[in-house]
């Protein structure tokens, strides 16, 4: 069964094929005109929000070292692909308004889902985890190629696939005692 969004994809690549081929009179007609691909209807939330006591459970599983990382997950609200390509020169958390500028939505730096640069604000929890990151990443990381703000441990930029080495990130999903499941997708 596929989703609905890869059927509407579908659908609209061959309506495309059809239309040129119609317009090279290689068919009599586009046979996709007028089909009508359901809504999906569902009573079950495909998101799965953790608590704030369930957030403090989470981040009191973690390693001291990934500890600020999955807090700024939590408190910014930025996607995996953001948190790895952020580049330390816009992480401003000495300014009189704390912000970070997110440019980037993936390991290869290219543009965010919304396709233009955006200023997200920092404060409470993703502040203060920034502000520890800052702290910590020079005893838990080698330096940061390429300028990332989170580097991984060898300095590398960070897989959007697993933020955190996926073994980390399970046991520190199992500690946390939480049986519902979440992703990492879910701590935005």
């Amino acid at each position: 069964r596929l989703g609905r969004q890869t059927v509407l994809n579908t659908l609209q690549i061959l309506h495309g094929a059809l239309r040129e081929a119609l317009n090279r009179e290689l068919v009599k007609a586009d046979v996709t005109v007028g089909i009508k691909i359901k809504r999906e209807r569902r009573v079950d939330e495909t998101w799965t929000v953790l608590t704030s006591k369930e957030q403090a459970e989470l981040l009191a599983a973690c390693r001291k070292q990934d500890r600020p990382l999955v807090a700024f997950a939590i408190g910014s609200g930025l996607r995996a692909g953001e948190i790895v390509s952020l580049k330390a020169e816009d992480v401003h958390i000495d300014d009189p308004s704390p912000h970070v500028i997110v440019r980037h939505g993936n390991r290869k730096f290219g543009p965010t889902k919304g396709g233009k640069p955006r200023r997200v604000e920092l404060f409470g929890l993703a502040l203060d985890a920034a502000i520890a990151w800052r702290k910590g990443r020079k005893t838990w990381c080698a330096p940061a190629e390429k300028g990332v703000f989170f580097q991984g441990v060898r300095g590398a930029v960070r897989s959007e696939k697993h933020v955190l080495d996926w073994q980390i990130w399970d046991k520190a999903r199992v500690d946390s005692g939480i049986k519902k499941h979440f992703r990492w997708h879910d701590l935005r």
